[in-house]
């Protein structure tokens, strides 16, 4: 109990730590470093959909990511808001993973590694949110996180820091993901954020297009 009240706690310094952070190890070449991201997109959430009297499910998608093969990047992403402005709600569930935008398909993780990504504990879940490609299955039980109506107007509460790697084309994948420091910069445990840098890559595809779809079920409280 007392280690999730300090993940609570610390979430909203973590994002901080990233947003100020996240333009260090964004290796985005040319053209594509100003595409990276749509200009203040927000991405979309659908209607929600009714499951039962008081409970709702809405399915949202990120603003789109472009990325080329063997590139890293770490930035920072508007997130639309998922809960309604004028009541509070309880998180019952949710799931998130990336998918194509093309075809809405899920991206599979020897596709693109999702190193982390964070975020205030009120836009998902568990807090902070940073677990990467753990977030794939559901949540093994429920939760009960409330968010009050209006928590999320401002734009950090629903900016969302996310990290990842393209390994189309890579031949040493685990030096990739693992983000492995060259001598000169090695830290203690041989890795590190740090160290993320693009990797080499024989794949000749493009710019590819990708989205963080998530999906939240929520309950009204009284």
């Amino acid at each position: 109990m007392l280690a999730a009240a300090a993940c609570k706690s610390l979430a909203p310094a973590l994002l901080l730590l990233f947003l100020g952070y996240s333009g260090i190890t964004s290796a985005v070449p040319g053209d594509v470093a100003a595409a990276a991201v749509g200009p203040a997109a927000t991405g979309l959430c659908q209607e929600p959909v009714v499951l039962e009297p008081g409970v709702s499910s809405v399915h949202c998608i990120s603003p789109a990511i472009r990325m080329t093969p063997g590139q890293v990047i770490n930035i920072n992403l508007l997130y639309p808001n998922p809960f309604p402005a004028d009541q509070t709600v309880a998180i019952i569930n949710q799931t998130a993973q990336l998918i194509h935008v093309a075809d809405k398909l899920p991206v599979t993780p020897n596709e693109v590694y999702t190193h982390h990504f964070v975020t205030v504990d009120t836009l998902m879940v568990p807090p902070p949110t940073g677990q990467g490609l753990m977030v794939r299955p559901a949540f093994s039980e429920q939760h009960r996180l409330l968010v009050p109506a209006n928590m999320l107007e401002s734009e950090i509460s629903r900016t969302v820091n996310i990290h990842l790697i393209n390994t189309l084309g890579v031949e040493d994948v685990a030096s990739c993901i693992e983000c492995r420091c060259p001598p000169e910069l090695e830290l203690k445990n041989g890795g590190g954020v740090l160290c993320c840098t693009d990797c080499p890559s024989t794949s000749l595809r493009g710019v590819i297009e990708y989205a963080m779809e998530y999906t939240t079920i929520y309950r009204y409280e009284s």
